[in-house]
């Protein structure tokens, strides 16, 4: 796979992160598997631990190849903080949506912060620029629709708003005092 994976400055200190203690755990299980085979021999039928480790260690490696892929992918891309873009929908906005179910017609508002590949963390209000919903609105201005197919439903979604800074998406989602 050669597409290039957009992800924050934290976003790719994560993945080379992850990247470095992944080859620590596979130096660790090729040491014990040249252990295993020196204490026991290297036939299968005489040493069912060591074909157990030679199994873990080529899925192991499978796992790392794949992980120093993502990072040869991983491209940074910056955004001004705590100011968010605020034109179009781009990897850093904070966005507020309006989502209707198209079974149900059922609405729902919410707001979310568009984040980089992996960073997204649903309990924080970050969704990943790869999720069906952020792809579908990437690139919006308010007031645009767009269509994005989740897991159990077909959307239909508005860009309601694009706000500067967190506390300014708190602001306006509040409900007003007094209000009935």
């Amino acid at each position: 796979m050669n597409a290039c994976v957009y992800v924050s400055r934290d976003g790719l200190a994560r993945l080379e992160s992850e990247l470095r203690r992944m080859e620590s755990e596979f130096r660790e299980l090729c040491d014990e598997r040249t252990t295993a085979c020196e204490l026991a021999g290297d036939g299968w039928h005489d040493n069912p631990y060591l074909n157990l480790l030679q199994q873990r260690e080529a899925a192991k490696s499978r796992e790392l190849f794949e992980q120093r892929d993502l990072v040869s992918r991983a491209r940074v891309v910056e955004y001004a903080r705590p100011e968010r873009p605020v034109v179009r929908v781009e990897l850093g906005s904070i966005v507020e949506l309006l989502v209707t179910d198209n079974q149900t017609g059922r609405d729902e508002s919410m707001v979310w912060e568009i984040v980089g590949y992996g960073e997204g963390d649903r309990s924080v209000r970050r969704i990943a620029y790869t999720s069906p919903m952020a792809a579908a609105v990437l690139g919006r201005e308010v007031g645009d629709m767009a269509e994005a197919t989740l897991p159990q439903r077909q959307v239909s979604v508005e860009v309601v708003a694009l706000h500067p800074t967190w506390s300014a998406a708190r602001r306006s989602t509040q409900p007003e005092q007094g209000a009935m």
